[in-house]
C-alpha cells in the first residue's frame, strides 16, 4: 500500500516507522524558490498557508531564530513560510540520521514531475516491487497524473488551472532575499539545504 499524507502529518513519521518495522518512506520536498513561487501564487490562501506551516511546525520541530515574539510577528507572509520550510528541510534531515535513516529516501518534487516514470520505478523498487516498464508507462500516461492533485480539474499545459511561470518582480525580488537570507540560517545550522534527492 503507498500513502501520500498532507505534511500535515509529518509529525508523525518517526511513530509510523515504529508502528510498521516494514514500511519505507519517501519524503518529497524540493527548493526554495519553487515553493515560496507556489505559495505565492495561491494569493491570500497560499499565504495563509505558510504562515499555517511554521506555527506549527514551530510547534513540534522548531527552533531558536533569534527573534522575539513581536520580531516573529512583524515577518512577512513569504519570511514565515520560508522558515517552515527550512524547518522541513531541517526535520528531514533529523529524520535522514537518525535510526530509521536507512529505510527513507528524498525526492524533488519538481524532479518527480519531469521523471515521473524514473519516480515511480525508484519507489516501487524500494517497496521490494518489480513492476515492468509498460506498467509504469500505462500509470504515467493515465488518469492519476491528469488531474490537480491540490485543486482538482485537468492538469495540462495550458489548463486554466496551471499557474503562470513567474510571479510578479517584486515577489521574486523577496524570494531572493529569502534565498540569500535561509542561506545564512542553514549555513549558522551546519544544515546543507536543498536536502539532496536520493531515491534515484
Amino acid at each position: 500500500m503507498f500513502v501520500k499524507p498532507t505534511n500535515h502529518a509529518n509529525m508523525l513519521i518517526p511513530a509510523l516507522l515504529d508502528a510498521r518495522p516494514d514500511a519505507s518512506a519517501v519524503l518529497m520536498t524540493n527548493d526554495l524558490a519553487p515553493f515560496l513561487r507556489s505559495v505565492s501564487r495561491r494569493g491570500l490562501m497560499g499565504r495563509r498557508w505558510g504562515r499555517q506551516l511554521y506555527l506549527e511546525l514551530m510547534g513540534y520541530a522548531g527552533m531558536d531564530l533569534g527573534m522575539d515574539a513581536r520580531e516573529q510577528f512583524s515577518m512577512t507572509d513569504l519570511q514565515a513560510a520560508t522558515v517552515g520550510w527550512f524547518m522541513s528541510q531541517r526535520l528531514f534531515a533529523n529524520l535522514l540520521a537518525g535510526p530509521q535513516g536507512k529505510r527513507l529516501r528524498v525526492l524533488d518534487g519538481d524532479r518527480f514531475n519531469s521523471d515521473r516514470a524514473d519516480t515511480l520505478e525508484a519507489v516501487f523498487a524500494l517497496a521490494g516491487m518489480n513492476v515492468p516498464p509498460e506498467k509504469i508507462a500505462a500509470i504515467v500516461d493515465g488518469p492519476r497524473f491528469r488531474s490537480h492533485a491540490k485543486l482538482g480539474g485537468d492538469f495540462s499545459p495550458g489548463a486554466g488551472n496551471v499557474a503562470p511561470d513567474a510571479p510578479p518582480p517584486i515577489v521574486e525580488e523577496e524570494i531572493a532575499q529569502m534565498q540569500q537570507w535561509i542561506g545564512m540560517v542553514a549555513q549558522q545550522a551546519g544544515l546543507k539545504v536543498p536536502l539532496t534527492q536520493t531515491l534515484f
